[in-house]
């Protein structure tokens, strides 16, 4: 899942935990500086999915108006949906440069890899230091020791920063989550 599309299963999980009330207020009022277009299209999906269609819309408002407005503004602003501990698209740039870093920490061990190779070389020439014949031998299993070690270093660290990655959205999910239980909404009631 990709960045955006993640942002917007979070718009829309933040949605439904408002009732169908609110989002009519919402829908019908269409403060374009209080929601992002991305948020509007969840809302209406939303109502479709609630009421079944739409109904119609002020103009759309982009501009603040007077301060009584401003101040429910502030007061939306302090809501209890906004993260209190955390900005989430600073969390979402650095899941992007952790993915980043991983890929380098691959090609990083890679290249020590390289590096190291002369190192091992020596090490296993020594075992047939009086062979000569399997110095051959020794230059290939050295290579594939090179080899081997270098993957499971790089795949471990390569795994552990995507791991790290994913446990920061998570985190942000539940907390998310952990704000307010989703109340169920009147048809999912089993009376």
């Amino acid at each position: 899942m990709n960045d955006k599309d993640w942002i917007r299963n979070t718009i829309r999980n933040n949605m439904l935990l408002r009732d169908t009330e609110d989002l009519l207020k919402i829908w019908i009022e269409n403060k374009r500086y209080e929601f992002t277009d991305v948020a509007f299209e969840v809302i209406s999906e939303i109502l479709l999915e609630r009421l079944g269609e739409l109904p119609e819309q002020n103009s759309q408002a982009y501009e603040l108006e007077p301060q009584e407005e401003v101040d429910e503004i502030e007061e939306f602003l302090i809501d209890a949906y906004d993260p209190e501990f955390y900005d989430p698209e600073e969390v979402l740039w650095v899941g992007r440069w952790i993915r980043r870093v991983a890929v380098g920490a691959v090609v990083l061990y890679g290249l020590m890899g390289l590096l190291e190779y002369p190192n091992m070389r020596q090490i296993m020439i020594s075992y047939v230091i009086n062979q000569p014949k399997l110095y051959w031998e020794a230059s290939f299993i050295a290579f594939l020791t090179v080899l081997v070690l270098s993957a499971l270093q790089a795949g471990l660290i390569y795994f552990v920063l995507r791991a790290l990655g994913a446990i920061l959205k998570i985190l942000m999910q539940m907390e998310l989550n952990s704000r307010e239980a989703r109340a169920p909404r009147p048809e999912e009631n089993p009376t």
